[in-house]
């Protein structure tokens, strides 16, 4: 099990004159970075139907791509995070699960590049802290702290 609790930041900078809305036509690469809104607590698709552009859209890629399990998707089974071969087991590699979720990280659609990424293996309550900073490709920034993730079930 996964737990998420946490809250993702985004800061735009004020130089890049871009704005999370799609009434912003400075920057063409915030249409590239858009997406149906999924529903935070159901994962379906938000009521009414909506997009989302920017720093929004990418922070739910990042958490959808953060919970999808290795071979889960029918149609490409080598897609997914390898939770249960490689992370949910007895004395995992934490130099593995860096390169893991670091990897997603980057090639997550519209980011640009990983500022920092932390992990802090916590071994008697077996939990595993994901931290990170990235890049967007449109100059935001996107932060999280402290993501708990369960290493042992």
């Amino acid at each position: 099990m996964i737990s998420w609790s946490y809250s993702l930041a985004v800061a735009v900078p004020p130089s890049s004159g871009v704005t999370p809305t799609p009434t912003s036509t400075t920057n063409a690469t915030q249409f590239l970075i858009s997406d149906l809104a999924l529903d935070p607590d159901t994962w379906d698709l938000a009521i009414p139907p909506r997009l989302i552009y920017g720093a929004e859209c990418v922070i739910q890629r990042i958490r959808v791509r953060f919970r999808w399990f290795y071979e889960e998707w029918f149609l490409d089974l080598r897609e997914g995070i390898p939770y249960f071969r490689d992370i949910l087991i007895k004395n995992p590699d934490l130099n593995l699960i860096q390169f893991i979720f670091r990897r997603v990280l980057v090639l997550t659609p519209g980011i640009k590049s990983v500022q920092s990424f932390n992990i802090v293996h916590d071994k008697p309550l077996r939990h595993l802290s994901v931290s990170f900073v990235v890049l967007l490709i449109d100059g935001g920034t996107i932060t999280a702290e402290s993501e708990p993730f369960i290493v042992v079930p």
